[in-house]
């Protein structure tokens, strides 16, 4: 009798406990909220990174360990500063995609992880998402040496030898007479203007001019 009535006391003590536990918690383990030192961090706000593979671009963005995948992306549209679509983005966090509806608790994300988005355009004939370079147009000014400027529409994600041929077309100078500069870094023909950080800054592009021989 004596063992029966403990078992029952203990039997009553953990449905108690269970029905203290937040149903996001109970339900399956895929909302757990994460704890640490006994403290809920479920509201609790942090920052993680998010990267665009296509154009090498990486925003940090505030989360808490509630907000699901469409949360994320709706953070990343905003902290692009262009009007991304979050109905046009994939997430991937260490190989695996982010499911809209589900939080990123369930897929370990805390304090510091490196999440990846990828611009999802049309599906290809094997079923998989192809990858679409986001067009980033931006006024570019440029300076020659002799203090004339101008202004350029340029896509960031082009080439130093693609704006060469645009400065070609408005001042007449061959793309093998010019040298670009832009915060002390010469611009190689082959890297993309976003790498050098141009459009995003003040400062000119300066267009050093290289007599040939």
């Amino acid at each position: 009798m004596r063992f029966l009535i403990v078992s029952i006391y203990s039997l009553l003590v953990f449905i108690g406990l269970v029905a203290a536990v937040p149903a996001t918690v109970r339900a399956d383990g895929v909302d757990a909220v994460a704890k640490r030192g006994g403290e809920t961090l479920e509201r609790r706000d942090f920052a993680i990174t998010v990267t665009d593979i296509a154009i090498d671009v990486t925003w940090t963005i505030p989360v808490s360990y509630t907000d699901d995948g469409a949360a994320v992306k709706s953070k990343v549209s905003t902290a692009s500063g262009i009007g991304l679509d979050p109905a046009d983005m994939t997430l991937t966090y260490n190989g695996r995609v982010i499911d809209d509806h589900t939080s990123i608790a369930a897929y370990a994300i805390g304090p510091g992880a490196s999440l990846d988005v990828y611009l999802k355009t049309a599906a290809d004939v094997t079923g998989r998402a192809t990858v679409r370079t986001l067009v980033r147009r931006s006024p570019v000014t440029m300076e020659l040496l002799d203090g004339t400027k101008f202004t350029l529409d340029v896509d960031l994600n082009e080439t130093g030898a693609t704006l060469k041929q645009q400065i070609q077309q408005h001042t007449g100078i061959a793309t093998t007479s010019q040298r670009l500069v832009y915060n002390d870094q010469v611009v190689a023909d082959a890297n993309t203007l976003a790498s050098y950080g141009i459009g995003s800054g003040s400062d000119y592009v300066h267009v050093v001019t290289e007599f040939q021989s």
